[in-house]
């Protein structure tokens, strides 16, 4: 999920030997976005190309998209597809020295498993994640990249985003698909969590080199990211329960609970006599469990209404 850490574990991970770490994209790419992509001519091609240049984020990472097109046309063959486009992404962004695992950094990618394991067979799949009120209350204070509009949702969108997480977790973790990275172990036993992801991508564990990932940022997205230089801030892990306000911390953690009993994480004493908007409050915990209830019961109607309500997205933002 956006805030739980993902940047920094780019970071370090950018830092190892032999292993490189891209900034993110927004390309239409058939997994998050768009139809599946099969361009089979040049044409279809520089159809491709033009769409996803109309997006700042793949603008941002400073390759022209002549030497794009140039390097697709030169090293793959049609029909092309998402991986090819990649590919050449990845080579041209790190040049001569293209680093012997590449790690492509795309957030919503957990919530497409299957295709992303069909598009990159062989792949590894890292997972980061993170206490939802800290998630949360740091999504409070970003502002996103796109728009410069608050990035959190409502307090009952997010907690449905985190509990699907959590499915995705208690899905796939057993059957080895992807390695799950916690925050707080990050922040703690940092050379312990890089050793573990370095065995699970087979790459040798060397001394960690000066890490520029910060400089590889774009300037437009660097506001969401500045504590990133300041190193390992284990403050962070439970500022949540100081920078979030009490109604916020009663409603996460009613909904929650389970899953943060279940994570390991405490629960802060709040009553219910402590909350300050008591009507606001028990309308939203109401309006959670009935779209609970709804899903569990009835699935097929939620979807179709998930559906039939979504609001038509040209592309992903974070």
């Amino acid at each position: 999920m956006p805030r739980a850490g993902s940047t920094l574990l780019a970071r370090e991970l950018d830092r190892c030997e032999d292993v490189g770490v891209g900034i993110e994209e927004s390309l239409p790419d058939g997994i998050v976005w768009g139809e599946p992509v099969q361009i089979k001519t040049r044409q279809n091609l520089d159809h491709y190309l033009n769409k996803a240049y109309r997006d700042e984020k793949i603008r941002k990472w400073a390759i022209d998209k002549g030497r794009l097109r140039g390097k697709l046309l030169a090293d793959h063959a049609f029909p092309l597809d998402i991986r090819d486009v990649l590919m050449a992404l990845h080579s041209l962004y790190f040049g001569e020295d293209v680093p012997g695992c590449v790690i492509h950094k795309k957030g919503p990618y957990y919530r497409h498993i299957e295709r992303v394991r069909k598009l990159f067979p062989g792949s590894g799949i890292i997972l980061i994640d993170r206490d939802p009120r800290a998630i949360y209350n740091s999504q409070k204070q970003a502002l996103r990249s796109n728009s410069g509009k608050p990035m959190a949702e409502s307090l009952s969108t997010f907690a449905f985003q985190y509990i699907e997480s959590q499915q995705v977790i208690k899905r796939y973790v057993p059957e080895g698909l992807f390695c799950l990275v916690r925050y707080e172990d990050l922040l703690n036993d940092p050379s312990g969590v890089i050793n573990r992801l370095l065995d699970f991508l087979g790459v040798a564990a060397e001394d960690a080199a000066d890490g520029t990932y910060e400089s590889k940022i774009p300037s437009s997205q660097q506001h969401l990211h500045r504590n990133l230089g300041s190193g390992m801030m284990k403050e962070r892990i439970d500022a949540w329960r100081e920078e979030l306000r009490t109604d916020e911390i009663y409603f996460l953690q009613n909904v929650l609970k389970r899953t943060l009993r279940g994570n390991g994480y405490g629960i802060r004493p709040v009553r219910w006599r402590e909350v300050t908007d008591k009507p606001a409050v028990a309308g939203q915990l109401a309006y959670f469990y009935l779209k609970y209830s709804i899903k569990r019961l009835a699935p097929g109607f939620y979807l179709f209404m998930k559906r039939l309500l979504k609001k038509p997205s040209g592309t992903y933002h974070e």
